[in-house]
């Protein structure tokens, strides 16, 4: 049998303290699946709160550009959830692309305007992400020549594993799309 969700009434208080928090911190109405199915392992989600929330919370980097790379990660990892969820993510955050130009914008065949740093780091995230998670010194010159500085190619590269950690970890359990996160014309590669 599958690993199902644990609803707020059936956790513990101390997972429930999670999840209020996770509401909280993301101002969401009600909790994301991915919170729903780790709270069956306090620590798991406990960490994976910690992560998410400072890599976005308080980062240098634009918001828009994660979403861009945990996208570009998961689809490489063909993780369903991840995939999609950061597809989400990203379409909300630039109301002005669908689903194709998201994926012209990752495959580097954009007409449109997209900065010469988000392809940077597009790519370094996209290179890595085929293979296992290890930057190369080539990855680092790559991202500092497009004027990144030293912490963010330090932010990217976490961002990078981040997304790797957590594309596997909701692919092993298999949990499904929110409803209310379904990208229309979404599909893996």
């Amino acid at each position: 049998m599958p690993v199902q969700q644990l609803l707020y009434q059936d956790a513990s208080l101390r997972v429930c303290e999670l999840y209020d928090a996770i509401l909280e911190q993301f101002k969401l109405e009600h909790l994301p699946n991915w919170a729903l199915y780790l709270g069956n392992d306090y620590s798991s989600l406990k960490v994976t709160c910690a992560i998410w929330a400072d890599l976005y919370q308080n980062g240098t980097l634009p918001v828009l550009l994660k979403e861009l790379i945990m996208f570009t990660v998961s689809r490489e990892q063909a993780s369903p959830y991840c995939a999609e969820l950061h597809a989400y993510n990203t379409l909300f955050l630039a109301k002005n692309l669908d689903y194709d130009a998201l994926i012209e914008i990752v495959d580097n065949k954009s007409q449109g305007v997209v900065p010469e740093q988000y392809h940077c780091a597009i790519t370094v995230a996209k290179n890595r992400s085929q293979g296992l998670c290890n930057f190369v010194i080539d990855d680092q010159a790559s991202l500092l020549s497009c004027g990144f500085n030293q912490a963010q190619v330090v932010e990217i590269m976490a961002t990078c594993a981040h997304a790797m950690f957590l594309s596997t970890l909701t692919l092993a359990l298999n949990i499904p799309i929110d409803p209310d996160k379904k990208v229309p014309g979404f599909r893996l590669k």
